[in-house]
């Protein structure tokens, strides 16, 4: 109040303004609040400080909320003060106490002060794809449609993948976080990874029918599976079909009568020659060379974990998709029979395809046996049966081992998921069987069943191959043809006599690089690209080395296949390490720093470019090679353009080559004895 010694009344100080002086006689001694401290009401001897959360400016009153993302921890602060990066707070806050947008707490259970001393050590960047509102702590991370992940406690998020369906499979699954009071409810009681997951489906990446006996169809419906008994008919039925018309095709083949006939005759005689064709320009060991570098490719993604950007990949997904067929999963689809029984189905059903064709064989030369005057004994017509059927079994084992090895290996191959917000602690569930989790009673049975079909297929198979190449070896450099070595053929015919055995080296690396590097465990994925890129290496040095094919352009072709299949591992495991270099620290450009990449198109892109220019070098080495081997003075066979293979027949140890240039026209004759 101000005052005088006249009679007039005393005036009061404004609000927002204090005067403890008495007897004042002018409005001067009303003195403005200082910041963080407000007068109410007029007449204030003095100022009263702001409560912990709020401000005031000077001249205030009344004091006024902190706005969200700044605080004031005592009473009477002129202002408020920012929250430390990346902490964040609501309107009138005393303190920091949660991670800001784009941010999410890592540990619920940290104590405030701590937090507030070292913000970054809890709170972390939000997860590539993760919606991090305010307030967001690790289990309330938002996931949009079309993700997944295993354990609230986890922050890696992993895209949901098509199976087989439409572009949006994945996200008709995989329904991410939902919104509203449900997604409050779901934070409260910590619901597990199904809780990611649209009505109907369960399980890693919602891949599974949560009805029983259902499966997944194009990725994104679930169908009741049909009866076992039938779907096993109607794959024995398939494989007896085709079985009956190759034999019926080959059949027709050897008829040579037929190939007068009217309509039959022109279809038999395209394939003679097409056959005579083929064999001139040496396809088989071409398809061989092709064959094999596929086989290993499509395993890329499965078996080696690698990570390459989907819009270069489609299309060869797409074309995979196209060609490689899994008839068990036809007609014993994943979650109607186990995967025990599958793992049977599959490396049984070509055994047993190969055995009818032996049976075939034998039932064939027994017939003629029993229909002949003079019968030589039963177990030569055995043997001989054996060996008539043989090169097709020898083809089917070649077509068949490296699928097999890789479906038998995948009984150790197990999709990694992180469970804990360290990185640490992993979940893994089978690649093939998404319902059986790894390291488990039930996996184990598991593997005991893989371990002795390898000793069928991948090891029975490098057997079988060197138990029929060895006893060839005096045949093939005598050049004196056995039954065995006719047989057996599709093994050398290829191969120059010193490096007939190659066959048996070029499987086994098939099988290493399509099945035993399974073996490495999931969570040292980048390993195997490792151990691959190696193995390609060596391989393409020794192919380089030795030239084991007959034809020059076949150890062009080779050395090219595996040089790409290096080039391909190499860039598989940038792009795979990139990845993961920035799953582990989003945001905060390491993988760039370390690697020197800004993103995976930076790696696919040279790579590409690289393979391009690798092939079209040894395309024109290739031509080079070619015009001037063509140059050198040498007998050729006029179908093939190959010198001739002059094969010793039985009882005889010689060739002679008889030429003469005539001086005249005159006609001689010329007697050999």
């Amino acid at each position: 109040t101000t005052g005088s010694d006249s009679s007039a009344a005393c005036e009061l100080c404004p609000a927002g303004t204090a005067s403890a002086t008495r007897g004042a006689e002018s409005s001067e001694t009303c003195s403005p609040c200082r910041p963080g401290t407000v007068a109410a009401t007029a007449g204030r001897a003095e100022c009263a400080s702001c409560e912990p959360g709020t401000f005031s400016v000077a001249g205030s009153d009344s004091c006024s909320e902190c706005a969200a993302g700044t605080y004031a921890a005592n009473p009477g602060q002129g202002e408020c003060v920012p929250c430390p990066h990346p902490l964040s707070s609501v309107n009138g806050s005393t303190t920091c106490s949660f991670c800001m947008a784009n941010f999410y707490l890592r540990n619920t259970s940290a104590d405030p002060g701590d937090m507030f001393t070292s913000p970054t050590e809890f709170c972390k960047p939000c997860p590539p794809d993760a919606d991090c509102p305010d307030n967001t702590t690790l289990s309330s991370l938002v996931l949009p449609r079309g993700f997944w992940r295993a354990s609230p406690s986890s922050a890696v998020l992993t895209e949901c993948r098509l199976f087989g369906g439409k572009a949006k499979a994945g996200k008709t699954r995989c329904a991410g976080s939902e919104t509203g009071a449900s997604r409050r409810r779901r934070m409260v009681v910590e619901a597990g990874s199904d809780a990611y997951c649209a009505s109907g489906f369960t399980g890693p990446e919602c891949q599974l029918c949560n009805a029983s006996n259902h499966y997944l169809v194009d990725g994104e419906e679930c169908k009741e599976c049909a009866d076992r008994a039938a779907s096993a008919g109607r794959l024995t039925g398939i494989a007896l079909g085709i079985i009956v018309a190759c034999g019926l095709l080959a059949w027709a083949y050897r008829m040579q009568s037929w190939r007068k006939r009217r309509f039959i005759g022109p279809p038999l005689r395209l394939t003679d020659r097409l056959s005579a064709w083929c064999v001139a320009i040496g396809l088989q060991a071409k398809l061989k060379i092709l064959l094999g570098f596929y086989q290993v490719c499509i395993v890329l993604s499965t078996t080696y974990s690698a990570r390459l950007p989907e819009k270069y990949t489609g299309w060869s997904d797409r074309v995979q998709e196209a060609v490689s067929v899994d008839v068990t999963a036809l007609f014993l689809p994943v979650q109607c029979v186990s995967f025990s029984l599958r793992l049977i189905a599959y490396a049984l059903s070509p055994v047993g395809l190969i055995a009818l064709l032996l049976l075939l064989g034998v039932g064939i030369r027994v017939n003629r046996w029993r229909a002949a005057s003079e019968r030589p004994r039963l177990g030569d017509a055995v043997r001989r049966g054996i060996l008539d059927l043989t090169p097709p079994g020898l083809v089917l084992t070649f077509c068949f081992v490296p699928s097999v090895s890789a479906f038998v290996f995948r009984a150790w191959s197990c999709k990694a998921y992180v469970v804990d917000a360290d990185s640490t602690t992993y979940i893994e569930y089978m690649r093939q069987d998404a319902s059986v989790q790894c390291h488990t009673k039930e996996h184990d049975s598991i593997t005991k069943l893989a371990i002795f079909l390898i000793v069928l297929w991948p090891l029975g198979s490098l057997v079988l191959f060197t138990s029929l190449l060895v006893p060839c070896y005096k045949a093939l450099h005598t050049r004196t043809p056995t039954d065995l070595s006719r047989a057996t053929a599709f093994l050398h015919r290829e191969y120059e006599t010193r490096w007939y055995w190659w066959e048996a080296v070029d499987l086994l690396r098939k099988i290493v690089l399509t099945g035993v590097v399974v073996l490495i465990p999931e969570e040292r994925y980048f390993l195997r690209l490792v151990v691959a890129t190696l193995i390609c290496s060596c391989y393409a040095v020794g192919l380089a080395v030795a030239t084991p094919y007959k034809r020059y352009e076949d150890d062009i072709l080779a050395v090219a296949t595996n040089l790409v299949l290096l080039l391909v591992f190499l860039g598989a495991s940038w792009t795979t390490l990139f990845d993961a270099i920035e799953e582990q620290s989003p945001g905060q450009g390491k993988a760039e720093a370390i690697l020197g990449w800004p993103d995976t198109d930076a790696i696919v892109i040279p790579m590409t470019v690289l393979v391009s220019a690798a092939l079209a070098i040894f395309l024109a080495g290739a031509v080079v090679a070619a015009r001037r081997l063509a140059r050198i003075p040498t007998i050729r066979l006029v179908s093939t353009k190959q010198q001739p293979e002059l094969t010793l027949g039985k009882g005889q140890t010689w060739h002679l080559f008889n030429s003469h240039i005539w001086s005249d026209s005159a006609v001689a004759l010329t007697a050999l004895c």
